[in-house]
């Protein structure tokens, strides 16, 4: 699987392939990469799925 690099290619593999950018933003915080998860994305997801 393709490591993806930038914040911006994380925003937009979020609107292709949700699976993919949970793998990765995933693999950032696991790797410590904390500057190059996509936040904005995620931090709206948690936020959904706590009203769900």
């Amino acid at each position: 699987m393709e490591r993806l690099l930038f914040s911006e290619s994380l925003k937009e593999l979020y609107e292709r392939d949700f699976y993919l950018w949970v793998y990765e933003n995933l693999r950032l915080l696991k790797e410590g990469n904390c500057s190059l998860v996509d936040w904005q994305n995620l931090l709206e997801e948690i936020e959904n799925m706590a009203k769900s």
